[in-house]
């Protein structure tokens, strides 16, 4: 379920090919290290952040910081197995 809301989360249409050649904000702020999806992991965090969507709530620190490493790293072999 989680994978299907991450998916190319405010996907702007073009590959990050072009946002890193365009010098896109995207691309900017993620220092040209895959921006597209970056930028879909860090807008699916702020929803899992928001009160009516804190998938996450019950872990603790530790098990949260986790979380968010293991979801950094699936968006990198993704991008490597299929870009």
């Amino acid at each position: 379920m989680t994978a299907a809301v991450c998916h190319d989360l405010q996907h702007p249409g073009y590959n990050n090919t072009y946002q890193i050649n365009a010098r896109t904000e995207l691309a900017v702020r993620y220092n040209d290290i895959s921006p597209l999806e970056n930028h879909h992991c860090a807008v699916a965090f702020q929803i899992f952040s928001q009160p009516d969507c804190n998938i996450l709530s019950t872990f603790d620190a530790e098990a949260f910081k986790q979380i968010r490493q293991v979801g950094g790293r699936s968006v990198c072999v993704r991008i490597l197995l299929y870009q």
